[in-house]
């Protein structure tokens, strides 16, 4: 049923249908049994990338170089717009915040609302995007590329970039907690990340998530340090207060397996 490679596939969020997409430019959904429910598109250009909407009414896909969001429904017209200046070859649409972050040849990402409105975007990084992936949360996103892996917070700004030699990053998933993320690459290697230096700022103490099990706890008018270390992987840090406060928080780095 296919002419040529099936390049992205990607189950819908309850689980109960797979989006396809490929070389053949055709957008199928089928059952989980693997029987053919719908031909949603059919074009004369290979699709990169396609991916489910939140609610799995709606599928995000890039073709060429524009962004379409087309409803699974008969007789609804879909959303299209100009995305990039070259071929998009990843996208990723957060359940949490609703954005979308897209990248491709042009070697910028993009950040997204569902209209067509553009958020954020990057500066040139000389290098193709070849993969996307929002943290549950939704305040976090990974961004991969050839020998590149960048972590962004969801307004699009970089904290932490590396530059590991392991080829180009073909798929970024993250881990359920938030806390880690892997990948996969063109030289078949395999690669784990853990998000650290986390900080929590209140008044006059900060809390630093300084590893996986250790919180480093600074109150700057007494000049004293405190080190909190846990028996297992801290996923959240907050300081408890009796006020109302202002709060302030920052991810700034992770660390390889």
């Amino acid at each position: 049923m296919f002419e040529g490679a099936i390049i992205s596939a990607s189950w819908n969020p309850s689980g109960s249908e797979i989006l396809t997409s490929g070389e053949d430019g055709f957008l199928r959904i089928w059952s989980r049994a693997g029987m053919l429910r719908l031909i949603l598109a059919q074009h004369h250009m290979a699709v990169y990338t396609s991916i489910w909407g939140p609610d799995g009414r709606c599928v995000l896909y890039g073709l060429d170089r524009n962004l379409v969001i087309r409803q699974t429904t008969a007789g609804s017209r879909p959303v299209e717009w100009k995305a990039h200046d070259g071929l998009i070859l990843c996208v990723a649409w957060s359940p949490t915040s609703n954005m979308i972050i897209s990248g491709g040849e042009d070697c910028r990402y993009r950040v997204w609302h569902p209209d067509g409105r553009c958020l954020y975007t990057s500066a040139n990084l000389d290098i193709p995007l070849t993969s996307l992936g929002w943290a549950p949360s939704g305040l976090l996103f990974a961004v991969g590329g050839p020998n590149m892996i960048r972590l962004c917070d969801r307004f699009g700004w970089t904290h932490s970039v590396e530059t590991p030699s392991f080829g180009s990053v073909y798929s970024v998933e993250w881990s359920a907690d938030g806390t880690q993320f892997a990948g996969t690459t063109s030289e078949g290697h395999v690669f784990v990340a853990n998000v650290i230096l986390q900080t929590f700022v209140w008044k006059s103490v900060e809390a630093v998530l300084t590893a996986q099990n250790v919180v480093t706890v600074n109150e700057f008018t007494s000049n004293t340090k405190d080190r909190l270390e846990f028996q297992e992987r801290v996923i959240h840090v907050s300081l408890r207060v009796r006020r109302r406060c202002s709060w302030g928080g920052s991810w700034s780095n992770f660390k390889f397996l």
